[in-house]
């Protein structure tokens, strides 16, 4: 019990290397992508930053900002309040990718 072989792991992964190589990204980045499209939508319908952050589902403020800062190079603060920032489906590079 409590033991995983190695098929079993290999056809666990098997969906998302299908999915990064069909999107170009994992499951994870792109849930994170759209977190954060929420939070900026919630931010230009002017919600406080505690309430845009919770919403879309970061653990907190804290969480929110630090993605804010590494994604974009900003802090939620300098953010436009409307949805300007462009998206591209190509993978980071970098020591994150």
């Amino acid at each position: 019990m409590g033991q995983l072989t190695v098929g079993a792991l290999s056809s666990a992964r098997h969906p998302e290397r299908r999915f990064r190589e069909q999107v170009g990204r994992t499951p994870g980045e792109i849930a994170r992508i759209l977190r954060f499209r929420n939070a900026l939508r919630l931010r230009a319908r002017g919600l406080p930053l505690h309430s845009a952050a919770e919403l879309p589902g970061f653990h907190d403020q804290a969480h929110f900002n630090h993605v804010v800062k590494s994604t974009t190079g900003l802090t939620p603060t300098q953010l436009p309040l409307h949805d300007s920032l462009e998206w591209s489906a190509e993978p980071e590079t970098g020591p994150h990718s």
